[in-house]
């Protein structure tokens, strides 16, 4: 009877073991490897959760990496400046340290900044903080239509997106019905020669947020130009 017991707990252990194994490295999204196009059951779900998310990250309007994936401060620094501002709503005015626009900065796009002297910010001697020269904030971000989507084994995925550039002005009196609804589904055509579109190749991995209630988030290590693949 002890010999059967210990077979029992050695065969539960071993597939404990196993499941471990199985979710080394999964995503907290819980989509297992593969890939997610149209022709997947769960497409239209995730093409309006990152419809949604990437509206919502106002400073991606200003993001793009190089052909090798790198970003540049300047970019980096425009968007923790408009996501700060514009998505958790924080007082820039009197200038951000260096050590809150790297926490963004390393959350979200995985970047360090090194250079805070940009084209679109200065350092202030006096207090050693930030300050955005770039006053024009946009409130609304670029639109992300997501194309196709592969998760790989260890949780990264690589995604196909169209980014839909929008006038400044497209919200204030726009005359398509539903926009919203028409724009996530790839639909561009009733909005005419109002948008650019830009197909982008973007590579992330979904985290979370232990600090946020395990919120879960996405660092994009490359967001650029499926142009530059080459």
């Amino acid at each position: 009877m002890k010999r059967v017991i210990a077979i029992l707990l050695s065969c539960c252990l071993l597939l404990g073991l196993s499941g471990c194994s199985r979710n080394k490295g999964a995503s907290p999204d819980g989509l297992t490897a593969g890939t997610y196009d149209y022709s997947h059951a769960k497409f239209n779900e995730l093409r309006q959760y990152y419809f949604d998310y990437f509206l919502e990250l106002y400073g991606i309007k200003h993001l793009e990496s190089d052909k090798n994936g790198n970003y540049s401060d300047e970019d980096v620094i425009t968007f923790a400046f408009v996501y700060l501002s514009r998505g958790l709503g924080e007082d820039i005015s009197e200038g951000v340290t260096k050590k809150r626009l790297n926490e963004v900065a390393e959350k979200y796009l995985a970047h360090t900044i090194t250079d805070f002297d940009t084209d679109c910010s200065m350092v202030n001697p006096a207090n050693d903080k930030v300050i955005f020269t770039q006053y024009s904030i946009d409130f609304f971000g670029d639109v992300m239509v997501l194309q196709k989507l592969i998760v790989k084994k260890d949780g990264t995925h690589e995604a196909e997106f169209h980014r839909c550039t929008l006038p400044d002005e497209f919200w204030v009196e726009q005359p398509v019905p539903n926009a919203f609804e028409k724009l996530v589904t790839g639909d561009y055509k009733p909005f005419g020669t109002d948008i650019t579109v830009t197909p982008l190749r973007v590579v992330f991995k979904v985290l979370v947020d232990k600090k946020n209630n395990n919120k879960q988030y996405l660092q994009i290590s490359t967001m650029k130009p499926a142009a530059l693949d080459g």
